[in-house]
């Protein structure tokens, strides 16, 4: 029996109801109706977090949240999970359902932000779920170096343009992530079809494409470096 998914894609051809839209006319801007995206594993299985509609957010879908779940098992017991770019926090949130002993939830968007202080009040989260308002790339570089040596998993799922636009910045980010962790950390990123993880950094990366979407998981850790971190470039000119 086919399953359904608990989360609708959002329809590049259709309106929110995933009706074709008339030949010629645009897509909707701004918002969509809020929806619930189901946690998938453990603790917290089949409980909701909050998608506030918000168009330029993309859930990961959850068949790539489900395998990339699967792919990391019991290593995400007792790690600290890192959602660097955490739109809904779904990703954050199923980390600590599935074992993390804490999480943290970066997002530059207040209403991200909002909807995921929600989420969190609604499971009873408490303290197991640190949520900042802010550049993910100046936070967590800043975070990775007070925390050497934590065996984390840090989950990178941007937008997929920045794969392109801020390719450098990202690079350095994952950089950070990986000389700071400790042996048994794990970095998982989500990008489109067209990038290939592995440009990222040299390393034993599991890649593997689901529909436009291509998701990187490398063991990482035990390089933790003296002195400053890797230096981020600057942001690019709009």
């Amino acid at each position: 029996m086919r399953r359904r998914p608990s989360e609708q894609e959002l329809n590049p051809d259709g309106d929110d109801s995933g009706k074709p839209r008339p030949k010629g006319s645009k897509p909707a801007p701004g918002k969509i109706s809020p929806k619930a995206l189901r946690i998938i594993g453990g603790e917290l299985r089949r409980r909701n977090v909050l998608y506030n509609g918000d168009r330029a957010t993309r859930p990961m879908k959850d068949s790539v949240r489900e395998n990339l779940f699967n792919i990391l098992g019991k290593t995400l017991q007792g790690a600290v999970a890192w959602d660097l770019f955490a739109g809904t926090g779904i990703v954050a949130i199923e980390a600590i359902s599935r074992g993390a002993i804490h999480a943290l939830a970066i997002d530059a968007s207040r209403d991200c932000i909002r909807s995921i202080r929600k989420s969190a009040e609604s499971l009873n989260l408490g303290d197991r779920l640190e949520i900042l308002l802010g550049d993910t790339f100046r936070i967590a570089t800043t975070r990775f170096q007070f925390a050497e040596n934590e065996r984390r998993v840090v989950f990178c799922c941007p937008p997929y343009a920045m794969w392109e636009s801020q390719n450098q910045r990202l690079v350095a980010l994952l950089e950070n992530a990986k000389k700071t962790a400790a042996p048994g950390s794990f970095i998982v990123v989500e990008t489109d079809r067209k990038f290939d993880p592995t440009t990222l950094f040299q390393a034993d990366w599991d890649v593997r494409g689901y529909g436009n979407t291509n998701s990187g998981v490398v063991e990482v850790g035990g390089e933790v470096a003296a002195g400053n971190p890797t230096e981020l470039p600057d942001a690019p000119l709009a």
